[in-house]
């Protein structure tokens, strides 16, 4: 199995699918990450394809190499490939499960020593488009003496199919709202209107979230499996951050009764806004 160009978190899934896929430990699964040297060329990690598309391609190419070990299990048992099933690394027949034989024999009786399965497919579907749904709700606080914006708390609720890795889905909601939180609050870049050069050329200058600024954030999965997706799952990289300036941009609306248009919407421009 072979995996290039994605995070960790996506390989511990792509992992995860085969290790469900083939009916194995977790741990027996191995990945080569990231090693271009040895791996071919994959489309770019992009759109929120990794889980959907990798995940698909994962799921594809172990069922491919569970059914040529099958196929070469099936002659030297003398049945049909479709009477074998995979259990506690062996292969057996269904129905007299006492005929078996270690997967591993099977493997040093190939040519190579190796069963290589295989699949091919194209970003997206091409049978319906793959929709992943959020809703989000922030609560602010708004000093009326300096326009600062505090948010209170917040809460993101995601369909993103079915989750298969839970601890990492919520990692990402969470991260995804403070990288907007960042977005719709503090991250400015001024320009020199003379050079056009930006004056925001460090950290000292640019504001990112710290720990004081981030709000208790709640993170609700409604699993709603997707009929095409690996087990039913479906995107979850970039939609938690997609609507939090605006759920942000509501809230402050809601506080103050005037809409502020242009992000980021900091303490000078809510000041002139209520002034206005």
């Amino acid at each position: 199995m072979s995996i290039t160009e994605i995070g960790q978190g996506a390989w511990t899934i792509l992992r995860q699918i085969v290790a469900e896929t083939l009916g194995i430990d977790f741990e027996k699964v191995h990945a080569t990450f990231a090693d271009t040297e040895t791996t071919p060329f994959a489309h770019s990690t992009s759109g929120s394809t990794t889980t959907f598309t990798s995940g698909l391609a994962a799921q594809q190419a172990a069922d491919n190499a569970k059914q040529r070990l099958f196929e070469s299990a099936a002659k030297l048992l003398e049945v049909e490939p479709a009477k074998l099933v995979l259990r506690d690394e062996f292969v057996a027949v269904a129905d007299t499960p006492e005929m078996r034989i270690p997967v591993s024999h099977v493997i040093r009786r190939q040519p190579d020593q190796a069963l290589v399965g295989e699949a091919k497919l194209r970003a997206g579907s091409k049978t319906h488009i793959i929709n992943s749904f959020a809703a989000h709700f922030a609560e602010v606080e708004i000093d009326p003496d300096t326009g600062s914006v505090r948010v209170l708390s917040y809460v993101a609720v995601h369909d993103s199919g079915r989750i298969i890795h839970p601890e990492a889905a919520r990692g990402q909601i969470v991260g995804g709202v403070v990288q907007g939180i960042g977005y719709a609050l503090m991250e400015e870049i001024p320009m020199d209107p003379d050079t056009g050069a930006p004056l925001t050329l460090n950290l000292d200058s640019f504001k990112i979230p710290n720990l004081i600024d981030i709000p208790p954030i709640e993170a609700v999965l409604m699993e709603q499996s997707d009929p095409i997706g690996p087990y039913g799952a479906k995107a979850l990289g970039e939609p938690p951050l997609v609507p939090v300036a605006a759920a942000i941009a509501n809230a402050v609306n809601d506080a103050i009764g005037v809409r502020i248009r242009e992000l980021p919407i900091t303490a000078e421009k809510v000041l002139n806004a209520l002034r206005r």
